[in-house]
């Protein structure tokens, strides 16, 4: 099989969380909601997937890792 070829796909998510040292202000707080982001205890965040087509060459990479 050519290291080409694809196999499948890899998906990760990682959480992008931002803590201000002051509250934010009521314009702040409406472009994080209109991007995705929630707030809980203290700190906005939202789940950050990504997905991509897999190729042997990949998964060897993600084993290796």
């Amino acid at each position: 099989m050519s290291n080409d070829q694809t196999i499948g796909v890899v998906q990760t998510s990682y959480t992008v969380a931002i803590t201000f040292s002051e509250r934010p202000t009521d314009e702040m707080r409406q472009r994080l909601k209109a991007a995705g982001f929630q707030f809980d205890r203290g700190r906005w965040f939202k789940n950050q997937p990504d997905s991509r087509m897999a190729t042997a060459e990949t998964v060897e990479q993600v084993l290796a890792a």
